[in-house]
């Protein structure tokens, strides 16, 4: 089922809920190492088969929708979700995001996080923030959270480890009433 349809430069796009029966193309979108560079450790590397159907098992059954698979034409291509938060945080959901090296540069992400937020605000009714955390070395990461409204509410210096070397982390956020 897509949840979201929209098109970008004349190209059909999707957002579905993941289901068992993608878990083969997950593995293929998600099995590259700089993919992997911009996730926390526990996007896995290499992402093998094992990893996606444990990852689809636990997000498809039962799902409340706050994880979807993005799709280009009938190809998996990445994902997007949000995480909740727990204890002080728990009107907080921290968003996730990757795609496929070979739709990078496209700007496709900047046309589905806001598709995407815009579907959890209404889903979420005590969604009250949305937090994002990106590596300094990420750059177009930076640019989707800005361009969707998110605002640099500080950085950790060092704070991350990656790739052999310590990195900052900058720390985004967008509170419902600014969307």
């Amino acid at each position: 089922m897509k949840e979201i349809e929209f098109e970008l430069n004349g190209e059909a796009y999707s957002l579905r809920l993941f289901r068992p029966e993608y878990t083969a193309a997950l593995q293929q979108a998600a099995d590259y190492p700089e993919v992997a560079k911009g996730m926390s450790d526990r996007f896995a590397s290499p992402y093998t088969l094992a990893t996606a159907e444990a990852f689809v098992n636990q997000v498809a059954i039962p799902s409340d929708g706050g994880i979807l698979a993005i799709f280009a034409q009938e190809q998996l291509i990445g994902g997007i979700g949000l995480h909740a938060q727990q204890d002080v945080w728990r009107y907080n959901m921290e968003i996730g995001y990757w795609l496929t090296p070979a739709f990078w540069g496209r700007g496709l992400m900047k046309k589905i996080l806001p598709l995407f937020l815009e579907r959890a605000w209404g889903r979420y009714p005590d969604l009250h923030r949305v937090v994002g955390t990106v590596f300094s070395f990420n750059l177009g990461s930076v640019k989707v959270l800005e361009a969707a409204g998110f605002r640099l509410e500080g950085k950790s210096l060092e704070a991350v480890y990656k790739a052999g070397q310590f990195w900052d982390e900058y720390h985004y956020a967008l509170l419902r009433t600014e969307a």
